[in-house]
């Protein structure tokens, strides 16, 4: 199986009424395409009522809020750059789009024509900000499979550098206050570029990528031998140090089989899984995370039969199992078997276990369709029968309602014609979209709480931008 990290307040972006995007009005002028529009709601006159003495308030994950804007269409990766302005992919036809919008209205600013790259296909897309506010992207693969890495203003679209022709291995990527991107150059060099303010690819000043190699992110790197891959940490022109990767995370453990890397504090968190022993199956005793020094690659703990079940965050939220794994059919079926869990919060420097609640096996039940999202530093989570939302940091529960509206995160997968490896074809990106739903997690239609706009919205000033299957929709809660 695959690994994909999830993200929670993940979002994306449209196009306007000429891009075949259903939509109720158009707002904005874009140089390049048309862009969606928004719709305000309609402005109403409240009326003052005297509440009952007894009246309880509403709780927050009961109370319905509307939205202050809708922008209709099919969205990917919306990011805050700077300010009131959110960039985010969007689809028009069957082109992948970049552009922003003003989150205070949901206006459109600019759009521009993108591509994918040669990252591999159904990884989660996320628009890039780097430096200031401004954003990286592809600009459309040529005939040949070829792009360039542009950088844009995000509130105005105009180009700030645009390099020459690459292929990109990857999607664009903050490397510190520039965009990088893995590939080769039409002269055969290969590694890891970053663009200059004139427009030049030079060989990244942090991160670095040996020869027969690839990039795990957060400047770890896996070499391509098999057997033997190697794990290491590449930076200034520079491998600071290599490991055999069996000898980090075990016989059988490899990058073939999925990985995630972060960093917290000094220590590199990895996650990887074994080779399954049966086909079409994963076991969830076959993964663990490590926490590794990230100066010298040095095992500082290890949790075997664990995953990071939610963000990166401190402390780490990770799940150990003690049994438990899911089976699927050729047509893609799953059955999640016999599973049994804790989640853990675990300090990411010691790898000492700081508090431990017991998961009921409703968590991982169709977990791979409509998992719950949370704020920062909360887990909703099945415990003891109920519905709870743990405190990440001293793991005490606050029980939920059954008229609860929570949020869910529903994957989506939208085909975008690319050329991918030389050839051109219809092509899947992946882009997550937030439903609201039941404690059962089942989908309750419009209307979104309070908690649930701020767990699965993302922050862009002062309004929570959720993305939907219809679209983006603005709220402040």
């Amino acid at each position: 199986m695959r690994w994909r990290r999830r993200r929670r307040n993940v979002v994306s972006v449209a196009a306007c009424a000429a891009l075949a995007l259903t939509m109720v009005a158009c707002s904005g002028q874009s140089s390049e395409s048309p862009s969606p529009g928004a719709t305000s709601s309609p402005t109403t006159t409240p009326t003052a009522t005297e509440p009952a003495e007894t009246a309880a308030p509403v709780p927050e994950t009961e109370r319905i809020v509307e939205p202050l804007w809708s922008v209709s269409g099919t969205f990917a990766g919306v990011k805050d750059s700077a300010g009131d302005v959110l960039v985010s992919y969007f689809v028009s036809g069957d082109e992948l789009m970049i552009g922003a919008f003003r989150a205070t209205d949901g206006a459109s600013l600019w759009s521009a024509p993108a591509g994918v790259g040669h990252a591999e296909e159904g990884a989660v897309l996320e628009a890039v900000v780097v430096g200031e506010g401004d954003v990286a992207f592809l600009r459309p693969e040529d005939a040949d499979g070829w792009a360039r890495l542009a950088v844009a203003d995000a509130a105005t679209g105009a180009t700030i550098a645009e390099s020459e022709l690459l292929w990109a291995e990857t999607r664009p990527y903050d490397c510190g206050a520039a965009a990088c991107v893995d590939g080769h150059l039409l002269n055969g060099a290969r590694g890891v570029w970053e663009l200059t303010a004139d427009g030049r690819l030079i060989a990244s000043t942090t991160a670095y990528l040996p020869e027969n190699s690839r990039s795990l992110g957060e400047l770890v790197f896996s070499t391509n031998d098999r057997p033997g891959e190697m794990l290491g940490l590449g930076h200034n022109g520079q491998v600071v140090w290599e490991r055999p990767f069996e000898e980090v995370f075990g016989s059988g453990f490899s990058t073939d089989n999925g990985w995630s890397w972060d960093t917290v504090g000094s220590t590199l968190v990895g996650q990887s899984y074994q080779r399954s022993l049966v086909e079409n199956r994963f076991d969830y005793l076959r993964q663990m995370v490590v926490g590794l020094n990230r100066e010298t690659g040095a095992t500082l703990w290890r949790f075997p039969a664990s995953n990071l079940c939610l963000d990166v965050s401190e402390p780490l939220a990770l799940c150990t199992f003690t049994s438990g794994q899911v089976d699927w059919d050729e047509s893609g079926a799953m059955t999640v078997l016999n599973v049994n869990a804790v989640l853990n919060g675990v300090d990411a420097e010691t790898g000492a276990v700081k508090w431990t609640v017991p998961l009921d096996r409703k968590n991982f039940f169709d977990q791979f369709g409509r998992p719950f999202l949370s704020p920062d530093g909360s887990a909703v989570r099945y415990v003891d029968g109920g519905v709870v939302e743990i405190d990440l940091v001293t793991g005490e529960r606050t029980e939920l309602s059954d008229g609860s509206r929570l949020a869910c995160e529903a994957e989506r997968e939208i085909p975008v014609l690319a050329v991918y490896r030389g050839t051109e074809h219809r092509g899947q990106v992946v882009g997550p979209v937030v439903e609201s739903c039941s404690v059962d997690r089942e989908p309750l239609g419009a209307g979104f709480s309070a908690a649930a706009v701020r767990a699965g919205g993302v922050l862009v000033g002062d309004v929570f931008v959720v993305t939907t299957a219809e679209g983006l929709q603005g709220f402040r809660p």
